[in-house]
């Protein structure tokens, strides 16, 4: 089992969908070429599970692990409810 730090039931909290992908592995793409660190698949968007008060601080968490300085763009951010 993997932990992801950015999903942590807390008390008080909520969970968030985060949706984003990387602009330099879409722009290499794009060219037929590969990014040297990060899988061809983040072209595509991807939704993060992350858990916070608000939707402010889920964008904040999430730019801590997926940085825009290495690419990563976030373009939505969502509750999520689980039944």
């Amino acid at each position: 089992m993997t932990v992801d730090p950015l999903y942590c039931p807390k008390s008080g909290c909520k969970t968030f969908g985060v949706s984003l992908y990387n602009a330099e592995v879409r722009g290499l793409l794009k060219e037929n070429r590969s990014h040297l660190f990060f899988a061809d698949d983040w072209a595509n968007e991807h939704c993060q599970r992350v858990t916070a008060h608000d939707p402010e601080e889920a964008r904040s968490l999430a730019l801590k692990r997926y940085r825009p300085e290495d690419g990563f763009v976030i373009t939505e951010i969502t509750p999520l409810t689980f039944i």
